[in-house]
């Protein structure tokens, strides 16, 4: 692998290699034609997938493939200076894919890969109580839940690998406070489920709350993508020409459009009928209390609410529809507390149904625009990240040239990432999500105002 940093997109690949159940490396650097790894805000773990051609017949000479194989990749890009850090990750191997010969002495495969620490909770169950006897805060209750079921199990391998790679490899965990207190029994759940069940339970300090849980290249993640949103970008992204002396002999220029946008596609625009079906406008909730025979019936309108949300574009989603665009049914001990009749009961209430038509309007918002991007290899970008995207109009408008596209431009969320090598070739490609919207304008139309008018 070249060392040292020449151009955008370069990157070093330190280490890669495969561990067999029986303890044996194999080196793969030379037999890989191409890796990618894959961060994602919505799944917990990162994922990788190598693409092998094979002329030394590896797999019968290990005994094949038969999972929980690991595999260890070290890479880093950087920039003049080199002090970029390595990214160390290690993946159990999950399967082998696509096999098929070449030719008589060649055959290639895909050996795909998973987080460890996946392996570790695949088939562990929860089954106990959580904030007994005292109400405790939710995210004490995540802190616990990865501390038992994620880091303690593993610090041993990680430990061994260390010692044996001469790497030091750990993960941490960046969980960010809640307001809520709770008591919970967690019946004999797996581990994702129970995560993305306290991620659900989760309220912070702002008007809307809605926690995820994920892996990126550096660690662990609990975080309200309210405070995410509210970042400063770290990074502005432009799409324009590429140099007409890129690539000749400026490979030691200081940089070479290092932050340039290679390729980007729009996957999805705002649509009025998704987001009056996804329940961005208004969701009507009743809530039964069966014990109390006690029926209460909310409204959540959007347009009252979303000044208070934390933007990435300063605007609204225009648009409204009717009530009962979304109906929901709930149970609810709400009050419990201060009556007298089941006062003894020291029930806490959940204020979560509260949170819920808010929680779902509120992601309505932030993604109703997503754009893949491409960009030259970059290790540093992490799914979570807030970057600023700069592209042009497509046309000029009157012979007047803009500088960038209103609609496009602007403040996004990095919401995936995936870093691909092939050969010399390192590429990150990005899904990114932002709110969208103009500023004073409604639609002519409305679906709550629209009227039939009969012929003649």
């Amino acid at each position: 692998m070249p060392e040292g940093y020449r151009n955008a997109g370069d990157v070093e690949l330190k280490t890669l290699t495969l561990v067999t159940n029986a303890g044996l490396q194999i080196d793969l650097l030379k037999l890989f034609r191409e890796w990618s790894v894959y961060q994602d805000m919505f799944s917990h773990y990162l994922q990788t997938d190598i693409l092998i051609f094979d002329a030394a017949g590896t797999l019968n000479a290990i005994g094949g493939i038969t999972g929980g194989e690991l595999i260890i990749i070290s890479y880093r890009t950087g920039g003049p200076n080199d002090k970029t850090k390595y990214k160390t990750h290690v993946f159990g191997v999950t399967e082998i894919s696509n096999r098929q010969t070449v030719d008589e002495k060649n055959e290639i495969y895909i050996l795909s890969g998973v987080s460890i620490e996946s392996y570790q909770t695949i088939d562990s169950k929860v089954s106990r109580a959580y904030g007994h006897p005292q109400p405790t805060l939710v995210s004490q209750m995540i802190d616990s839940v990865t501390k038992e079921f994620m880091r303690k199990p593993l610090e041993p391998l990680y430990s061994e690998l260390s010692s044996t790679l001469k790497y030091k490899i750990s993960k941490t965990y960046d969980i960010e406070e809640t307001k809520n207190r709770q008591k919970f029994v967690i019946p004999n759940m797996r581990i994702d489920d129970t995560i993305d069940y306290l991620c659900r339970e989760s309220i912070s300090d702002k008007p809307v709350s809605h926690f995820v849980f994920w892996e990126d290249a550096e660690k662990f993640n609990f975080k309200d993508l309210n405070t995410l949103v509210s970042q400063e970008p770290r990074y502005t992204f432009s799409y324009a020409p590429s140099n007409y002396d890129e690539g000749n002999n400026n490979a030691k220029e200081e940089y070479t459009d290092p932050l340039k946008i290679i390729n980007y596609n729009v996957e999805k625009e705002s649509s009025l009928f998704d987001n009056i079906m996804g329940g961005l406008y208004k969701t009507k909730t009743v809530s039964i209390d069966i014990q109390r025979k006690k029926k209460t019936e909310t409204i959540y309108d959007y347009s009252k609410i979303y000044e208070k949300f934390n933007k990435l574009q300063p605007y609204s989603v225009f648009g409204t529809s009717k009530d009962t665009a979304i109906v929901e049914l709930n149970t609810t001990r709400s009050g419990h507390d201060s009556d007298i009749f089941f006062a003894l009961e020291n029930h806490i209430p959940n204020k979560t149904y509260q949170n819920k038509p808010k929680r779902r309007s509120f992601f309505k918002h932030i993604s109703n625009k997503v754009l893949s991007v491409s960009i030259p290899g970059n290790s540093e970008v992490l799914a979570g990240d807030v970057v600023y995207l700069s592209i042009p109009p497509a046309t000029n408008i009157d012979g007047v040239a803009k500088k960038e596209d209103k609609y496009l431009s602007g403040k996004y969320l990095v919401t995936k990432v995936r870093h691909k090598h092939i050969e010399e070739n390192f590429t990150t490609f990005l899904e990114c999500i932002k709110d969208t919207g103009v500023e004073g304008k409604q639609p002519r139309i409305q679906p709550s105002q629209s009227k039939v008018v009969p012929r003649g």
